[in-house]
C-alpha cells in the first residue's frame, strides 16, 4: 500500500521494517520537537503511529497527533498494562502477528481517506438538507434517507462500507 505514515517512539520490535517492506513510506521521528515539525511540513500523512516508549511522553503525543493531523492515530503497545486507550483510533496489541495489524492498519487508512474525501461533499449535503424549506417539504425525503445511509455506511464500514 502506498501510504506516508509518521512513527515517533522506540521501535524496538522492527515495525517500521514491517511497514517499510509492504510499501508504506515512514518518517521516523525520536523527540517531540521532531513530531511537531513532521507535522506540520509540506507531506501530509495517512497516519500517525506511536510506540509506547518511556522517553515519549503519550498525552503530549496525542495532543500533538490530533492538534496538527486529521488522520487516525495508532499504537503500538508494549505492555499489557490496564491503560485507557480511547484517544487512538487503532490499539496494536504485543505479539500481535504483522499480518493481522497489517490488514487492520491498511483498513484504518482506507477508510480514514475516503472520509477525508468524502467529508466536504456530506457537509455540504448535509447543509442543504438542514436547510428549513427542504426539511418543511419532507423530512423523510428519498434524498434524506439517502444521505443517512451514505453517512452511517461510512461510519459503520462493518454494516455495508467498503
Amino acid at each position: 500500500m502506498e501510504a506516508h505514515v509518521l512513527h515517533i517512539g522506540v521501535d524496538d520490535c522492527h515495525r517500521v521494517a514491517v511497514l517499510r517492506s509492504v510499501g508504506y513510506r515512514v518518517d521516523e521521528c525520536a523527540t517531540l520537537p521532531q513530531m511537531a515539525r513532521a507535522l506540520k511540513g509540506a507531506n501530509p500523512t495517512d497516519a500517525v503511529f506511536l510506540t509506547e516508549s518511556n522517553n515519549i511522553s503519550q498525552e503530549k503525543a496525542i495532543s500533538l497527533a490530533r492538534e496538527h493531523s486529521p488522520t487516525p492515530l495508532i499504537l503500538f503497545q508494549s505492555s499489557n498494562q490496564e491503560t485507557t486507550y480511547k484517544q487512538f483510533d487503532l490499539v496494536i496489541e504485543p505479539l500481535t502477528s504483522p499480518g493481522r495489524w497489517l490488514r487492520e492498519v491498511r483498513g484504518l487508512v482506507e477508510r480514514s481517506r475516503l472520509l477525508r474525501t468524502q467529508s466536504p461533499v456530506i457537509r455540504e449535503q448535509w447543509r442543504h438538507m438542514r436547510s428549513p424549506r427542504i426539511l418543511e417539504l419532507d423530512p423523510l425525503s428519498e434524498r434524506t434517507q439517502r444521505l443517512e445511509a451514505n453517512l452511517l455506511r461510512l461510519w459503520n464500514p462493518q454494516q455495508g462500507g467498503r
